[in-house]
């Protein structure tokens, strides 16, 4: 075979290797082909460009609760502390929460806020409260100077036979203070103070509002001598005290067969406030002193 014949079987040789590696890649379009990495869903449906995260399920809808109290400052980088009617209450910033209204905020000032309850995963019996806007309260128009902006309806805590729950209330006014009140319950007399069950209006309590210079133990002697006319007197203390109502200054208990009767004596903000409750022998008893008492507490100067 000379040379030229020898080169002409060597390139057919070539040109049939070339084809035959085409036909096994099948042109691009091999069913084996692994899928391309940079555009495929993986089976966690994690896209791979976020390999390692997984979407966050769509939060469920959570009401809007409103409250108002002290704005007691941050704890952390992710909680501020309000002082509510509740008490000290802690409250994770929401992502609508500016840090530039937080700057603005200082101890013991007063606010108005909005926040949600979250549930807490893992512990469905736990919530969150999630702050969703917060502002500083500005004097309320047409109350007394130092009064505050307050919600018109908030959420409120009772305890009912060691059981705490939360119901709406709304707010009423009476002279010189408002509170809040669960008027689907209670009648709420601004002149006289007096606040009183709708269907058993025998159960009441009485706002006194004090003067600056009242003198405790005064007040004691003579709510002494006003409750014996019902019977044995008795000064309760610490957990004999329904928690909503456990840092009052003086609280005086007397019972009889008929009813019974209780003096609270509180300091609010600076202002004094006499409470006279009256509680006739019955079932409905049980629930009038929890709702009366977190009303009470949430008393404010307008």
């Amino acid at each position: 075979m000379n040379k030229s014949k020898q080169l002409a079987a060597i390139l057919m040789t070539a040109v049939l290797a070339v084809s035959l590696a085409a036909c096994s890649n099948g042109g691009g379009n091999n069913t084996n082909t692994p899928p391309d990495s940079g555009s495929a869903t993986n089976n966690e449906g994690t896209a791979p460009g976020n390999a390692g995260s997984v979407t966050d399920p769509a939060p469920a809808d959570n009401p809007i609760l409103q409250g108002t109290g002290k704005y007691n400052g941050a704890a952390d980088s992710h909680t501020v502390e309000i002082e509510t009617p509740d008490g000290p209450t802690a409250f994770q910033l929401g992502e609508s929460i500016d840090p530039a209204i937080l700057e603005q905020l200082e101890e013991n000032d007063p606010v108005t806020f909005e926040y949600e309850e979250v549930a807490i995963e893992g512990d469905a019996s736990s919530k969150q409260r999630v702050l969703t806007k917060i502002q500083k309260a500005e004097a309320a128009q047409g109350g007394a100077a130092g009064g505050v902006t307050r919600a018109e309806t908030t959420k409120l805590t009772l305890e009912i036979e060691g059981m705490k729950e939360q119901k709406t209330a709304k707010l009423a006014r009476g002279e010189g203070y408002s509170l809040y009140v669960f008027d689907e319950l209670f009648d709420f007399d601004a002149k006289s103070g007096a606040l009183s069950m709708k269907n058993f209006p025998d159960y009441k309590a009485e706002i006194v509002q004090l003067p600056a210079d009242y003198k405790l133990d005064k007040l004691r002697e003579e709510a002494q001598k006003a409750l014996s006319a019902t019977g044995e007197v008795r000064e309760l203390k610490g957990d004999e005290i329904n928690s909503t109502m456990r840092d009052a200054d003086l609280f005086l208990l007397a019972s009889s067969d008929k009813e019974t009767k209780e003096v609270i004596v509180k300091d609010i903000d600076g202002i004094g406030y006499q409470f006279n409750v009256t509680m006739p022998a019955g079932e409905a008893s049980e629930g009038f002193g929890p709702h009366a008492f977190a009303s009470l507490n949430t008393i404010a100067k307008e």
